[in-house]
């Protein structure tokens, strides 16, 4: 018996079918038609040429013998190299190494010669943009256990890649030397300057001291002031015993006797002689003489002396430890792994990428497929 549910049910079943297949062909089989068109038509194959670089302090360069020593090497020292990898890794995809790469290899005219239309760089592009395509085909990554650098290089051509990448460690290995003599020059320029400043002062506090000497024809006021004071010490001491002699002739001589008289000449010489050796010391009434200020001076002088003495011993000896600093912290640019010729093109991962399309179009097309199921119902 006929009825009109089962004629519903029926066309609506159909109708349901026709749909998931239209929705399914428009959201899965036409994208993915089209995908794989244009990975196997425009997108070009591309070469990678792959090389390892590390760059080393030559303090460690004396501590291995052989490459695995080297990895020990380098992991022991990880810390202090990382800053070195960074540079070197700024430097390889820095604009300057692009554009002596372009003029050298015209790179610009290899990487625009595509039919890639999406991906792919064309030759009125901007320089900016081709900067960031030339950073996704130049990759350089720091492994974090041994702090070496994985250069890869991508081409169209097998060879181009190899070129490309041996261009890039020689430019690498130039760039790292200039630096550390750059770095070097610069200290011990520093340091030869300390030490011409450092001579400077002392020629002058040397000559400043002989002037002194020769302008008061002292040798040293302190040995000419411990001289005074022997004198002064003889003199007193002579002048006690005459004093003793005048006190025991005054007791049976008369003052006027020959030998008393004698006597007191002798003791006003002496005491007249040392007041005459005081003044050389004090200088009272004669300020240009007097021994203290030029002991002070003299002392002042030795003293800038014995400062300009240390001061250049202590730059020579800076300039020294420069230079043996300079030389312990040179950089050496290491290759571990040459670049090699690639035999066969290693990107694009076709399968990998049309999976990856596949599954992602398949969960589009089942959210689509589902919404329109429920707005179908929900008007029924």
């Amino acid at each position: 018996m006929f009825r009109v549910e089962d004629l519903y049910l029926s066309l609506k079943e159909k109708f349901t079918n026709s749909i998931e297949y239209r929705t399914y062909t428009f959201f899965v089989v036409v994208p993915i038609l089209l995908i794989t068109c244009y990975m196997y038509i425009f997108m070009e194959d591309r070469f990678i040429s792959n090389a390892i670089i590390s760059v080393k302090d030559s303090s460690l360069m004396g501590q291995e013998s052989n490459f695995l020593g080297g990895i020990s090497g380098f992991s022991m020292n990880g810390s202090s190299n990382t800053i070195d990898e960074n540079i070197l890794q700024a430097f390889i995809h820095s604009p300057g190494i692009l554009k002596d790469l372009d003029s050298e290899y015209k790179l610009k005219d290899h990487y625009s010669d595509t039919r890639d239309f999406i991906f792919g760089l064309s030759i009125n592009d901007s320089f900016e943009d081709f900067l960031e395509f030339y950073r996704n085909r130049i990759s350089i990554q720091v492994k974090p256990q041994t702090n070496l650098l994985q250069l890869g290089v991508e081409s169209y051509s097998s060879e181009y890649s190899y070129q490309i990448a041996n261009a890039i460690l020689k430019k690498s290995e130039k760039f790292i030397n200039d630096m550390d003599k750059k770095i070097a020059i610069k200290e011990m320029k520093f340091a030869d300057d300390e030490i011409d400043h450092a001579r400077s002062k002392l020629k002058k506090a040397t000559l400043n001291l002989l002037n002194f000497q020769n302008a008061n024809k002292l040798f040293n006021p302190d040995i000419e002031g411990d001289s005074v004071l022997s004198i002064i010490s003889k003199l007193e001491s002579e002048l006690s015993i005459i004093e003793y002699k005048i006190n025991q002739h005054e007791n049976y001589m008369r003052e006027s006797a020959p030998f008393s008289v004698a006597l007191r000449n002798q003791s006003e010489a002496i005491k007249k002689e040392i007041t005459n050796q005081k003044l050389k010391i004090t200088g009272i009434g004669n300020e240009d003489i007097r021994l203290n200020n030029l002991s002070k001076e003299f002392k002042s002088l030795s003293m800038d002396l014995d400062i300009a003495i240390r001061v250049y011993e202590g730059a020579v000896s800076a300039f020294e430890s420069s230079r043996v600093g300079a030389i312990k912290n040179l950089k050496h640019f290491v290759l571990a792994s040459e670049a090699q010729i690639s035999e066969e093109p290693l990107l694009p991962n076709r399968p990998y990428w049309f999976l990856t399309f596949f599954i992602i179009l398949n969960i589009i097309w089942f959210i689509a497929n589902l919404l329109i199921k429920t707005i179908y119902e929900h008007n029924d």
